[in-house]
């Protein structure tokens, strides 16, 4: 990933909580804590009787908890990045001899423009990740339709403009709706100026920008 998403580190005291690393989303989220928190500590929930103690003890949890949210962000955006790879390592059959009915096959992956990949690669994944056959397949599909068939969504994915959610939901609709490869490009293309504004992310608010 082009950016390294920070961890807040509270060793030697939640006053010590510190950024590591850039990420303009991150950063913005952060300074943004800061400043609602400096000065006051009834915006950030503390009373006056718990002191200047209590109010940074409580802004190096909020701070925590946007390091949580961006890490579990990078977290998803690895894990279609790891499928991806997967359905390239998956993507041939090892043939050494005769075809017999009933062979695995290469199938589609996704949608229009999605690579074929081999039919049990869903039963490799959903027991390791402790899910059904049928969300592997899912995740298979969500995770392929968004990198192959919008990667301009999945550029501003990646740079934290939009949330995994709300690309995922983009790249279902068009595949659902039976969108071409060059059709869901096109919407690819259409949408690109508003990544990053986008409203109706059911899982969380979009990042800052």
């Amino acid at each position: 990933m082009p950016r390294a998403f920070p961890k807040c580190s509270a060793e030697g005291g939640p006053e010590n909580a510190v950024r590591r690393g850039p990420g303009e989303a991150h950063s913005a989220t952060r300074t943004l804590v800061r400043k609602l928190s400096v000065g006051t500590c009834s915006v950030i929930g503390m009373d006056e009787q718990q002191g200047q103690g209590g109010a940074s003890a409580a802004r190096a949890m909020l701070l925590g908890l946007v390091d949580a949210v961006f890490d579990e962000h990078a977290a998803q955006v690895r894990q279609f990045e790891f499928i991806r790879d997967l359905c390239v390592v998956f993507s041939a059959l090892d043939r050494t001899g005769p075809v017999l009915p009933g062979q695995e096959r290469l199938i589609p992956c996704g949608a229009d423009g999605t690579p074929l990949v081999a039919e049990h690669l869903a039963t490799e994944i959903g027991p390791l990740l402790r899910m059904s056959i049928e969300r592997a397949g899912v995740l298979i599909a969500d995770s392929m339709n968004l990198i192959v068939r919008h990667p301009l969504l999945w550029a501003a994915t990646r740079a934290n403009r939009v949330t995994v959610w709300q690309a995922t939901q983009i790249a279902r609709t068009t595949a659902e709706a039976g969108l071409s490869h060059q059709a869901a490009a096109w919407v690819d293309e259409q949408i690109e100026p508003s990544l990053g504004h986008l409203a109706g992310d059911d899982s969380g608010a979009g990042w800052p920008g």
